[in-house]
């Protein structure tokens, strides 16, 4: 009978314990940026959605094992964006009018987003449909969203409107280097190594500037490879490519040459009033706004791989909160 209750006991012990070591910072966020239908609103950006913020929220859902949250948006994005005819996810969603899809093109860090989430939680609470979820995506993916380059194979940004005058336009953040590997394992196949490898190439070339800083948006050559910042779309290092040291550091890559231009530009700043979020790489102007609160904890904690404590009051808006939550988990989970 002790036996029975000490399995009793340990196993009540190891389902506890996820919710237990939860981070406290996630109910302000649930509560400040998730609608009770399991929307992420992006409150910055005229209450919108858009796949980006629902992949998040389920990931964020999923790390503090947070099962009635994670499906409430797993729901309203299956049901909202969900509308494709395939098992990707129409980008963005507006409020007006009752609620649309306003663009149903993809965002492919959307989707992979979405899937690395679902594929988490199938871990973690054995639920094979979410598993089946996550692989009906990436399947997606790779048939539709990957081209050929000199550099590998590239992640396209969605399905419709990045290739023209013989370019290829990308977004380097958009390879979130920690879940190629979870990938590979519920997709086999060795494009998602192949796309580990083309990022790390695209990012040790694509450095422009006068910190060397990847741009938002980058444009490649189709017949030669060549790199260029795509200014029709942005001419920064900024509120996109601000993920790229998030994911390294994810991902256990984070470390020696990868990781110099983010702290050169991070450094010129620490006895500056005020810490800019990006840089014009054409000019080296920098933004005249400082970086919300939010984002200084991130890129803090992350150049010193430890938690850093902000007053609720700071997640003020969705984006800079769910870099500042997503820092704290990279952190714990990634290589020492």
């Amino acid at each position: 009978m002790m036996r029975r209750w000490a399995g009793f006991l340990s196993l009540w012990l190891l389902l506890a314990l996820p919710a237990c070591g939860g981070d406290a910072a996630w109910p302000v966020f649930a509560r400040n940026f998730i609608d009770p239908q399991g929307r992420v609103i992006d409150t910055a950006n005229q209450g919108v959605s858009h796949s980006e913020g629902q992949g998040y929220g389920m990931l964020l859902a999923e790390t503090n094992a947070d099962r009635a949250a994670f499906d409430r948006l797993w729901h309203w994005t299956r049901v909202e964006l969900g509308v494709r005819g395939d098992a990707l996810f129409a980008w963005k969603w507006t409020p007006e009018n009752g609620g649309h899809v306003a663009d149903r093109n993809n965002a492919s860090d959307g989707d992979l987003l979405i899937a690395w989430a679902l594929a988490r939680a199938g871990q973690r609470w054995g639920e094979e449909s979410y598993t089946v979820a996550a692989r009906a995506i990436l399947h997606d993916l790779r048939l539709k969203m990957i081209a050929s380059s000199n550099w590998g194979p590239l992640l396209m940004p969605g399905e419709f409107g990045f290739e023209h005058d013989g370019r290829r336009v990308v977004n380097l953040s958009y390879w979130i280097f920690p879940a190629f590997d979870l990938a590979a394992r519920i997709d086999p196949d060795p494009v998602w190594a192949g796309l580990k490898d083309s990022g790390l190439k695209l990012l040790a070339r694509a450095r422009f500037g006068r910190w060397g800083l990847p741009p938002d948006w980058l444009a490649i050559d189709e017949a030669s490879g060549s790199m260029s910042v795509a200014t029709e779309m942005g001419r920064g290092y900024g509120y996109n490519a601000i993920r790229i040291p998030l994911y390294l550091r994810w991902a256990g890559l984070g470390d020696g040459a990868r990781w110099q231009p983010f702290e050169a530009f991070w450094s010129a700043f620490d006895s500056a009033p005020q810490r800019p979020v990006g840089t014009d790489l054409t000019d080296d102007s920098v933004e005249a706004a400082a970086a919300p609160a939010a984002i200084a904890a991130c890129i803090q904690s992350l150049r010193e791989r430890r938690h850093i404590a902000l007053p609720d009051a700071e997640l003020r808006d969705y984006y800079p909160s769910a870099l500042y939550l997503l820092g704290r988990i990279a952190n714990d989970e990634s290589a020492p």
